[in-house]
């Protein structure tokens, strides 16, 4: 006989989820941002808790080959903060919540993971790398000057054609329709979307709002939230019909990247996505994972062989934003991160 899953799920927020050690050490899963992100989401996500490990949790229909040119969607559970953002949704033993999932049915993806699986558990392959900015600078100026001439020029460029637009830091609540329509159209633009967050989302949401004016018109906005010594770039909006007139995405990335310095965070989170030009502005792609797995000894096998074709491969375009020297001391501090990494932490601890 099957042993069964022994995981408790739950379909709202249980009484007991912000005294559970486990959690406190994810802010992407503490109650205020969940209760937010059910209130301002259209996911039906569940949380799942268990003595080894927590999790959030969701199904959908997903295209399983988005990151190829065919569609085959599937219904899938999915592993994941129950928003598009790049950090992985679980804390706690990923042995034991692979072991527990394998005892349901269905088809599970573990998103947005840190780390591979053991490589005698070929159930791992990349999905979209998050974008991050080392900070190393005392201020805007010094970091400008570190930069190759030709990407300083293009930042250069770009804050002189948005510089007639103005810039306010503005409280959630006063988030508008016509904000939430820039919001829109760039999830109408992506590629991999994976929900629709209502306008509530930003007006509940505890963060930094920064949003651009032409004249009082918005045309752009960033929203970003900090956890200690990280910065956030959670989500944005623009109009498309004015980006190239004021380098709009640039501008917002510009404006991310100053705020991140003018806070002495030691690392800027930019999320996945448009890797090129983050890249450009000095980030470097962190590899991200996803584990599939299932309670089927077939499919999982079938899964082990071809799970590549599932995977995401990120083009090496020569991208080098940094003098040589400035690029030696970032590779030197991803080294020390791995170093980090690798020591031994407390049960369930993770790396945001």
């Amino acid at each position: 006989m099957k042993p069964m899953f022994e995981g408790v799920i739950h379909d709202a927020i249980p009484a007991e989820w912000d005294k559970i050690e486990l959690v406190k050490e994810n802010p992407l899963l503490d109650r205020e941002f969940l209760d937010i992100v059910r209130r301002g989401s259209n996911i039906p996500f569940r949380l799942v808790t268990h003595p080894a490990y927590c999790c959030a949790e969701y199904t959908m229909r997903l295209n399983v080959l988005s990151f190829s040119r065919f569609f085959l969607p599937i219904k899938v559970t999915i592993i994941c903060v129950p928003v598009s953002i790049g950090s992985k949704g679980y804390v706690g033993d990923i042995k034991a919540l692979i072991q527990d999932y394998k005892r349901r049915k269905g088809i599970y993806i573990i998103l947005n993971d840190d780390k591979k699986l053991p490589k005698n558990k070929n159930r791992t392959t990349r999905t979209l790398p998050t974008c991050v900015f080392y900070n190393t600078y005392e201020n805007f100026e010094e970091y400008l000057n570190t930069l190759r001439s030709s990407y300083r020029r293009r930042i250069i460029t770009a804050m002189q054609k948005g510089s007639c637009l103005t810039i306010k830091q503005i409280n959630n609540s006063e988030f508008t329709e016509e904000m939430y329509q820039l919001y829109l159209n760039v999830v109408t633009a992506s590629k991999y979307p994976l929900e629709i967050l209502s306008i509530d989302f930003f007006r509940l949401f505890k963060g930094q709002l920064f949003c651009f004016y032409d004249k009082d018109t918005p045309v752009a906005f960033v929203l970003l939230k900090n956890s200690k010594d990280t910065l956030y770039f959670v989500f944005g909006g623009m109009d498309y019909n004015k980006r190239a007139q004021y380098d709009l995405y640039y501008n917002m990335l510009i404006l991310v990247i100053q705020q991140g310095l003018a806070g002495e965070f030691s690392k800027i989170d930019f999320g996945q996505t448009a890797e090129s030009s983050k890249l450009r502005v000095g980030c470097k792609c962190q590899d991200r994972y996803m584990h599939v797995m299932t309670g089927n000894k077939l499919l999982d096998a079938l899964i082990s062989r071809f799970i590549n074709i599932f995977g995401y491969q990120l083009k090496d375009e020569g991208l080098r934003a940094f003098k040589k020297h400035n690029q030696m001391s970032v590779i030197h501090r991803n080294i020390e991160d791995i170093s980090d990494m690798n020591k031994p932490t407390k049960t369930g601890e993770i790396c945001h």
